[in-house]
């Protein structure tokens, strides 16, 4: 049983679908995890010090805060699209995407659409129904469980309060990660904050 188990589970067309086919072109795969502790490329470490910027508009800044443990793999992640981090054997992926003119900022969705960009690179995932969630700093966003034939996890949403882009994260283990790994992602996807930019 995966350690995400023991945690409680619980439209219209999205105009976020333009970005599904780029978004999955870069994606690394969530759900080849069991070994990739081992075959992952060299990782440098998150600091844990300080809010770490996930992206940002010309409106709002996104950051969040990593504890002590987790490292980022470079050669994975593309700069202002795609996060890849990694503590034990959970991989947390953190995605960037911004709309094309006129999309809805349904946190829904986005929803949806980081499902079917999850789903293009590993058919087996399966999204459960995702349930409201307030961030420690404020910010609105979405939650849910996420199931594939391997790995669990759990994967969020949050719209920027400008609407002007989005932050999306997944974070998967496979049954031999430990429980304080687990609960780091979740920390992580929490502690995501918007702050208006200067000027």
């Amino acid at each position: 049983m995966s350690p995400y188990a023991a945690y409680p589970r619980g439209a219209r067309d999205p105009g976020w679908a333009p970005l599904g086919a780029a978004a999955a072109a870069i994606a690394l795969p969530l759900l080849a995890w069991p070994l990739a502790g081992t075959l992952l490329p060299d990782s440098s470490s998150v600091p844990s010090d300080r809010p770490v910027v996930l992206g940002e508009s010309e409106d709002y800044e996104a950051t969040a805060r990593f504890e002590r443990g987790w490292s980022q793999l470079p050669a994975e992640s593309t700069e202002g699209e795609l996060l890849v981090y990694r503590r034990g054997r959970v991989l947390l992926q953190i995605r960037i995407v911004r709309p094309p003119p006129d999309a809805p900022e349904d946190a829904r969705d986005l929803w949806k659409g980081l499902e079917r960009i999850t789903r293009a690179t590993e058919p087996s995932a399966r999204f459960g129904e995702p349930s409201e969630m307030t961030a420690d700093e404020g910010a609105q966003g979405l939650k849910g469980p996420v199931e594939g034939d391997t790995v669990s996890g759990k994967a969020a949403v949050f719209p920027s309060p400008g609407g002007g882009f989005a932050v999306e994260f997944t974070a998967t283990a496979d049954p031999y990660a430990a429980v304080h790994d687990v609960q780091a992602a979740d920390h992580v996807m929490g502690s995501v904050a918007f702050s208006e930019e200067d000027g």
